[in-house]
């Protein structure tokens, strides 16, 4: 009997700890859950909806008078944080801004693109997913001469230009 007893608190013992584990993992859940919920999605909407009035406001022009593009200072001001990840390539430069999600996997993005003029202004946008490839901008080819009469009238524009700035120059 004293064999079967041992048995059966053995079995008990570990089904109490079994019980506990699960119920620390249910709590760190709804932990999680709450968290997502009550923090990190409402400063992700409330980021989006940001940019978003930053740009409808330069479209519309309502409150700005002059047509100045959005620069990336403007974002930042408007995302009241700094990029988490910052990608450049020639033709565009990609922000990413980044909320923790309940779920230490997850986040939700917000992805800026600026085009390639400098300053850089905003391109486009992307809330939740990684833009799409049409969503980036394309850089023109460079002007490449194919023939002796293009390169001369290149070199000619070139030399008309920067006589016409040293003029501008000698005035001032």
């Amino acid at each position: 009997m004293s064999d079967n007893q041992a048995a059966n608190e053995t079995a008990k013992s570990g089904t109490s700890r079994l019980r506990i584990i699960l119920f620390v993992l249910l709590g760190l859940s709804l932990v999680g859950a709450a968290y997502d919920f009550l923090w990190a999605r409402k400063q992700h909407r409330a980021a989006a909806t940001r940019i978003d009035e930053l740009l409808a406001l330069k479209a519309t022009g309502e409150t700005i008078t002059t047509i100045e593009p959005t620069t990336a200072d403007q974002v930042h001001k408007a995302m009241m944080c700094q990029p988490v990840q910052t990608i450049e390539e020639d033709a565009y430069l990609e922000e990413r801004y980044s909320w923790r999600s309940g779920l230490p996997w997850r986040t939700h993005d917000i992805h800026v693109i600026y085009n390639y003029q400098q300053p850089r202004q905003v391109h486009d946008f992307s809330v939740g997913t990684k833009p799409a490839p049409s969503q980036y901008p394309v850089r023109p080819p460079a002007a490449t001469p194919t023939t002796a009469e293009e390169a001369a009238t290149i070199e000619a524009a070139l030399k008309a230009a920067a006589t016409a700035r040293e003029r501008a120059n000698e005035r001032k």
